[in-house]
């Protein structure tokens, strides 16, 4: 897919990127795309492990976890 960007805006950053990272125009535009990916991948992960985790807040909240029965009196396990 060739790329043909005709957003002056989109044109500056890519422009002021290269300038800063001393990359040529497609090295600076990949490694942007890919690290934008990356970020926005861990955000949804990120919302996945909340969304898992006030399910098992929701649906374990009346449990009571306790090591009874799993240790004899000298802190073994049975």
């Amino acid at each position: 897919m060739a790329l043909n960007v005709k957003n002056p805006a989109a044109e500056r950053a890519v422009r002021e990127l290269m300038a800063l990272t001393g990359e040529g125009q497609a090295v600076a535009i990949e490694r942007a795309a890919r690290e934008r990916a990356e970020r926005v991948r861990a955000q949804q992960d990120s919302a996945i492990v909340d969304d898992l985790l006030t399910v098992i807040r929701r649906d374990f909240a009346d449990v009571e976890l306790t090591t009874d029965g799993l240790y004899d009196d000298d802190g073994l396990p049975r």
